[in-house]
């Protein structure tokens, strides 16, 4: 297929013409587009899409027929700049930053004032005076100063006083030498009176943990060194706990690294671990859009490549921040309680009277509100059908 872009015609001026030209193109190549979109790898924006953005672009910049003016210089739409020296970071939820497998938490800072502030530097024509060639440079700062203001009109010439003029590039170059003269008080100020700086107090954490084992420390029960009963205590600051969804966040966000170096290490806790996850994970009967989630999270991808993926897959609008909350809390925290739910079922496992056997697939559960929709009607007090067993019914009556 031929660049779209290379059909469009500059030489029409009017928003309706182009706009009509746009139709035409787009008609003529509408097989083309969407084959080559759907056959490429859905992966941000493609080159077709581009090129409809371009066309798109090419449409607004059209001037009205009326008013001689687009819709961009009307500011009725506003366009970005395609190249800038500068760009804005837009903001980001602590729940993203969190997720970041980075993210040390011991680095964040309390909102308020600091306890150590570094000092603005300042100048103090009475406090200063004494430093070598400041006073100098005072009284030359004072008299050029006075010189741009009486050549710019904001001073009056003092009589038989020669009056002089500047052009606009030396007027311009004039006062950026007045900057640098004000900004050579602080150079001389800074060699004669340096100021007292504090460094930020942060607390940074460069070990490497290791997840096979407990750590601890050995103490002595009486007396000192060889004297002594040496015991070791158990610190257990590498524990794990699934019931916790910030434990499983790490678990899912590490996977790939965590998987790797635990594959050929057989006496590996991480092997099991992940093994575990593996089998909730599957258990917690996740829809389509959250497995991809997760998978692609296991990828290392971020919230925005899953926006783009997301909306080009299953037309989905959920915002950056909306797809971090989905994955904090709704599937780490729904992985977190299946396994509490499981801990239940095995401490139960011997009571007949708590369990129940959906109908429809003959699975035993536990007879609680988790697998069963109250009924009142019921002995029990539940539906005969378990949730997974009535929400495929629902879809097949969609359907």
């Amino acid at each position: 297929m031929e660049s779209l872009t290379r059909l469009i015609n500059f030489t029409l001026k009017s928003n309706v013409e182009r706009n009509g030209l746009v139709h035409t193109i787009i008609e003529e190549n509408m097989d083309d587009i969407i084959e080559i979109t759907n056959d490429r790898l859905i992966e941000g924006q493609s080159k077709v899409s581009k090129q409809l953005e371009q066309l798109a672009d090419y449409i607004l910049y059209g001037k009205d027929v009326d008013e001689e003016r687009s819709a961009v210089d009307k500011k009725e739409i506003v366009m970005e700049p395609k190249y800038s020296t500068y760009k804005k970071k837009q903001p980001e939820s602590l729940d993203a930053i969190l997720e970041n497998p980075n993210c040390d938490e011991r680095n964040f800072k309390a909102v308020g004032r600091e306890v150590y502030t570094n000092p603005k530097p300042s100048i103090s024509r009475e406090d200063d005076a004494d430093i070598p060639g400041m006073t100098e440079l005072w009284d030359f700062i004072d008299h050029f100063d006075l010189f741009i203001k009486k050549v710019t009109g904001k001073e009056e010439w003092g009589e038989g006083e020669k009056q002089h003029s500047l052009s606009s590039y030396d007027l311009f170059k004039s006062r950026h030498w007045l900057i640098d003269l004000r900004k050579q008080q602080y150079v001389l100020k800074e060699g004669y009176k340096p100021p007292i700086r504090f460094k930020s107090i942060i607390r940074q954490s460069t070990r490497k943990i290791n997840w096979d084992s407990d750590s601890g420390y050995a103490k002595t029960q009486r007396g000192n060194g060889d004297d002594g009963d040496w015991i070791w205590v158990l610190v257990r600051e590498h524990t794990l706990d699934f019931g916790e969804a910030t434990h499983i966040q790490g678990l899912i966000n590490n996977y790939s690294r965590l998987k790797q170096d635990s594959y050929d290490d057989f006496q590996s806790d991480m092997k099991y671990i992940l093994w575990v996850l593996e089998k909730i994970v599957d258990e917690c009967n996740f829809s389509d859009v959250r497995k991809d989630i997760i998978v692609r999270k296991i990828d290392g991808q971020t919230n925005v490549q899953l926006h783009d993926y997301l909306h080009i897959t299953y037309g989905l609008d959920y915002s950056a921040n909306y797809i971090s909350t989905i994955f904090t809390h709704e599937i780490c925290g729904k992985i977190a309680k299946r396994y509490l739910s499981s801990i239940q079922e095995w401490k139960l496992r011997d009571k007949e009277e708590m369990w129940k056997v959906c109908t429809r697939c003959g699975k035993k559960k536990l007879a609680n509100e988790e697998n069963f929709t109250k009924k009142k009607s019921s002995k029990d007090g539940f539906n005969t059908r378990c949730k997974v067993c009535e929400k495929e019914i629902r879809k097949e009556n969609k359907k």
